[in-house]
C-alpha cells in the first residue's frame, strides 16, 4: 500500500478511516482516489457532493513531510493492509488507516489488555494500580494506556517493572512530549514495549484528540480495566468504546464517598462492568478468549461454496467483522451481502454477533 497516498487522504477534511476504506476499496487504491474526479467520488456511499467537492490535498508535500520527521525521530508507519497490523483493533469500527509507531509493534500482536483512569489516583487506587497491573503483566497480558499523569503513568510502570510489555498511544504526534515529565517513562516504553499515534507530527495534544485516542486503547486489547475514575472522567469514554467495540470491561470498586471512585462504582452497579478486586478475576474472565484463540484447529477445511459465498467466507476469518467492513472487503453492498450471510447462516456456516459483527461457526 502507497503509504504516501494514504497520509495523503487521511489529512483531507472530512475523510475519516471508514470513507477512506470506501474510498480505497471503490477505485482500488489510495493514488487512484486521490485522481478521481469530484462527480466519480460523490457517488460513492456516505461521500456525497459537499466532501467530494472538497476532497483535495490540503498539503501537496504534507506527505513527505511526515515521513521525513518520522525518519527523523525513528519512527515507523503501520498501514491497515499490513500483515502486522494489530489484529484486534483491526476489527473496530474505524481503525486507523496509517499508524506511526517508535519502539517494537511485536506487542501488538500479543494479548493485550486496557488500564485506565483518574489522572489523580487516591493511594489506594495507586496501590491497586501497582500490584494488579504486576500480576496481569507476568501473565503475559501486554498493558496498553495512554501515558497521561495519574493511572496511566502508574499502569505503564508496574508493567515495566514487572519485566512486561506496554503499549503508550498518544493523543498528539509522536514528536510531542505530553505530559513533559513523562519522557524518562517514554523512553522506557520504547525500549521494552511501543508508543503509538495516528496523528501526524506537529499535532498538539487537543482535547478533541483524546477520545479518537481512547478507542485506539480499547480497540487494541481483549477488554478495559477502569481503575479509579471520577464520574466525568476520560476513562469512562474509553469503557464506553470497549462496550461499543464488544470487549470487556472491569473495574475496580471503591469508597462510596470518594469522588475518584464514582465511575467505576456506576460502570459496577449499572452491570457495564465486571467487579473486579485482584488480577485473578481478569484472568478467569479472559482465559476463555485465551485458550479459544490459542487452542484454535491448525488448518480448517474449506467447505464447498458458491463464488460469492466464497469470497465471504474467506473475508470473515476466524475474527468477528463488521457487516458494513464485510461488503467494502467483499465490493459488494451491504444489503447484498447481508442476504448471502444470513443463508450460510443458516448452513451452519457463518454465526452473527453482537454489534452487527458475523464469524465463522
Amino acid at each position: 500500500m502507497n503509504i504516501p497516498a494514504l497520509l495523503t487522504i487521511s489529512n483531507i477534511p472530512g475523510i475519516g478511516p471508514v470513507r477512506a476504506r470506501n474510498l480505497i476499496a471503490h477505485f482500488g487504491s489510495p493514488e487512484a482516489a486521490l485522481s478521481a474526479g469530484a462527480g466519480e467520488i460523490a457517488a460513492i456511499a456516505n461521500i456525497g457532493p459537499k466532501i467530494a467537492g472538497a476532497f483535495k490535498p490540503v498539503d501537496p508535500d504534507f506527505a513527505d513531510k511526515q515521513l521525513e520527521e518520522a525518519e527523523k525521530a525513528g519512527a515507523q508507519c503501520l498501514t491497515y493492509w499490513d500483515d502486522d497490523y494489530p489484529p484486534y483493533l483491526k476489527e473496530i469500527y474505524d481503525p486507523p488507516l496509517v499508524l506511526f509507531f517508535q519502539g517494537s509493534s511485536d506487542c501488538l500482536q500479543q494479548f493485550c489488555l486496557a488500564v485506565v483512569g483518574t489522572r489523580k489516583p487516591s493511594e489506594y487506587g495507586r496501590t491497586s494500580t501497582k500490584n494488579i497491573v504486576a500480576g496481569l503483566a507476568r501473565q503475559n497480558l501486554v498493558i496498553v494506556s495512554g501515558l497521561a499523569r495519574g493511572i496511566d503513568s502508574l499502569a505503564h510502570l508496574a508493567a515495566l517493572d514487572a519485566g512486561g510489555y506496554t503499549v503508550a498511544v498518544l493523543g498528539s504526534g509522536l514528536d510531542i512530549d505530553y505530559p513533559r515529565e513523562n519522557r524518562k517513562l517514554r523512553d522506557r516504553i520504547t525500549e521494552q514495549g511501543v508508543v503509538i499515534s495516528e496523528f501526524p507530527f506537529g499535532t498538539v495534544p487537543d482535547g478533541r484528540n483524546f477520545p479518537r485516542r481512547n478507542r485506539i486503547i480499547s480497540g487494541l486489547s481483549l477488554g478495559t480495566l477502569v481503575m479509579e475514575a471520577g464520574e466525568r472522567s476520560g476513562a469512562l469514554i474509553t469503557a464506553a468504546y470497549a462496550v461499543d467495540q464488544n470487549r470487556e470491561v472491569f473495574a475496580l470498586p471503591g469508597d462510596v464517598r470518594r469522588l475518584q471512585s464514582a465511575g467505576c462504582n456506576r460502570l459496577i452497579k449499572t452491570g457495564r462492568a465486571a467487579l473486579i478486586t485482584s488480577e485473578m478475576d481478569i484472568l478467569q474472565v479472559l482465559q476463555i478468549q485465551l485458550s479459544l484463540k490459542l487452542e484454535a484447529p491448525e488448518a480448517e477445511k474449506m467447505p464447498a461454496l458458491s463464488g460469492d459465498q466464497l469470497k465471504i467466507y474467506q473475508a470473515v476469518g476466524s475474527d468477528s467483522i463488521y457487516i458494513d467492513d464485510l461488503a467494502q472487503a467483499v465490493q459488494m453492498n451491504p444489503s447484498e451481502t447481508l442476504t448471502i450471510l444470513l443463508e450460510m447462516e443458516m448452513n451452519g456456516l457463518i454465526n452473527q454477533v453482537a454489534g452487527k459483527r458475523f464469524v465463522r461457526s
